[in-house]
């Protein structure tokens, strides 16, 4: 099989990579366990010198006069500004440094308002031990306004029910992030809880890299977040940005819609994804459709660590990834060049847009700046369950990942010419148990002519439901022809058997051309495999 047609299908370009990995000697190695930090509790008022910005300060509630001059007088050691219902007006930054511990509380329905044509942070925490922000939203329904709140602790910062109302876009062609958090104390710990932002910028204004975010946290963070049942939509630069920093992202819950580069981006052990729904459908988006360039791309969820130290271990479990319609992605999950290891577990992926993975493992490339990742490059889905009505391509697209594990994992393809898992230089990956039932090829490997002879291309443990849905059934009769992409392929009669341990190359012989091994079905409780060759 031509790869470059195959991946071109999902955009990217693949140079030929010959390699040899004998037969496992050892189980998939495994991720660290994480122990999981309790849940941050709430701080409590009573701790703080409660100031009220109306009542003590004279801050206006009705939006006229700007207040941050008052609020920045009132700031000190232990003390919380209490905010009344009404709308505040700031006439710039709100400076918050070199304190122990400070709050901003609101008590009822409460915005801050930048003036129109904002496009900065709008409170800057720094400097100081610990932060406490609670019921204030952001108003930003100004034409072109847009604003930030950033918030670098020591310790700690504890961060709820906080609103972005209103389009964060701007003409600027750097647009500030709505959320940077960070701790810089590596036993730090930080929680962010029930953010909201709903039309979070514009879908496409990635703007070169400097387009509107959701939660930055980036390496100036070197402690613990945890990202709870926040809601971020529609953001043109990452939902979650979390992928380059050497602490830990949590996230826990919530809901991510429609967001470019990816809804949620994290990277290596320590970090991962829990409970949260992820979607992209651009049949339900409203907002503008402008800058559709080649930098428009919706993941569910991206692992990759760019130049940041990290050992590996990311973790994505109990998620609902759902891709409906968009008319480009690289997949439910997609793990960058730059990306490690990652296990997906307890989790549903269903993708109806067309030639668009569930779950891609990248070929090890340069991204960019930034050579690939060092091993390992494993990926591990366990009770994963992938359906959908996608066409084309395949549910799970493995380059350049061996020894990855596919254990109990029911996959379920009804779109047309539709393949269930397709490897490329992920030797001795073992399927254990499980279900495979695709419109196409529901296993395909690839076998490459300088691979060694001993080289394990395919292991099973318990042997998986392999069937496909339609046509002519599980098999394919020698000497019949069939088509992968645009390409004609004869079925050469050598390549049934019915060996179920580890399939090597030497089970089916090297002859010019590509070579593609497709595994169709089961026959009498034994799996049927065919070697096609190009015509």
């Amino acid at each position: 099989m031509d790869r470059r047609a195959y991946l071109g299908l999902v955009g990217v370009t693949v140079a030929s990579v010959a390699g040899c990995t004998t037969r496992r000697e050892t189980e998939t190695p495994q991720p660290t366990p994480q122990s999981p930090i309790p849940p941050t509790s709430t701080p409590r008022l009573d701790e703080y010198e409660r100031i009220n910005v109306v009542d003590d300060l004279g801050c206006d509630p009705s939006g006229n006069e700007p207040c941050e001059s008052k609020l920045r007088n009132a700031l000190a050691d232990g003390v919380a500004l209490e905010f009344p219902s009404g709308s505040y007006r700031f006439g710039g930054r709100l400076d918050i440094a070199d304190l122990t511990d400070v709050a901003l509380v609101g008590d009822g329905d409460v915005s801050l308002v930048p003036p129109e044509g904002f496009n900065s942070i709008i409170v800057d925490v720094g400097q100081t031990d610990k932060f406490f922000m609670r019921g204030i939203d952001i108003d930003i329904t100004a034409a072109d306004t847009t604003a930030g709140v950033r918030v670098i602790c020591r310790d700690s910062f504890f961060i709820e029910d906080v609103e972005f109302v209103g389009r964060g876009t701007h003409p600027d062609d750097r647009v500030v992030h709505a959320m940077l958090l960070g701790l810089t104390n590596s036993s730090g710990r930080g929680t962010i809880r029930n953010f909201r932002a709903l039309q979070g910028s514009a879908i496409g204004h990635y703007k070169n890299g400097d387009g509107r975010a959701g939660i930055s946290i980036g390496p100036w963070n070197k402690g613990n977040i945890r990202i709870e049942d926040c809601r971020l939509e529609e953001f043109g630069n990452n939902g979650v940005y979390g992928s380059r920093t050497s602490g830990n992202v949590e996230v826990v819950g919530g809901v991510f819609r429609n967001n470019n580069v990816a809804s949620i981006r994290i990277s290596g052990n320590g970090s991962f994804v829990a409970g949260a729904t992820i979607e992209v459908d651009l049949d339900d988006y409203s907002g503008p459709l402008t800058q559709l360039d080649s930098q428009f791309n919706t993941r569910g969820v991206a692992i990759e660590q760019g130049p940041t130290e990290k050992p590996p271990g990311v973790e994505i479990r109990d998620c609902n990834i759902t891709i409906e319609s968009t008319p480009r992605s690289k997949g439910g999950v997609y793990i960058f060049p730059t990306g490690r290891t990652v296990t997906i577990r307890n989790t549903k992926i269903e993708v109806n847009a067309d030639n668009v993975p569930a779950v891609y493992r990248s070929v090890l490339e340069p991204q960019g700046q930034y050579e690939p990742a060092e091993a390992p490059h494993w990926i591990k889905l366990e009770n994963v369950e992938i359906t959908g009505r996608s066409r084309g391509a395949a549910a799970v697209i493995l380059y350049d990942a061996p020894e990855s594990v596919i254990r109990n994992c029911t996959i379920e393809q009804t779109g047309e010419n539709r393949d269930g898992v397709f490897l490329t230089d992920s030797f001795s990956t073992l399927i254990d148990g499980g279900s495979v039932t695709t419109t196409r090829y529901p296993l395909v490997v690839e076998v490459d002519r300088q691979t060694g002879a001993d080289a394990c291309l395919l292991e099973f443990g318990a042997i998986p439901v392999v069937r496909k849905s339609t046509g002519s059934g599980g098999s394919f009769q020698s000497g019949s022809t069939v088509m992968i992409e645009e390409t004609e392929y004869l079925v050469d009669g050598s390549g049934v058997t019915g060996y179920d341990g580890c399939l090597v190359t030497t089970d089916f012989p090297v002859v010019d051309g590509d070579n593609t091994v497709a595994i169709t079905g089961t026959s009498d409780g034994q799996l049927e495999w065919l070697r096609f060759v190009v015509q």
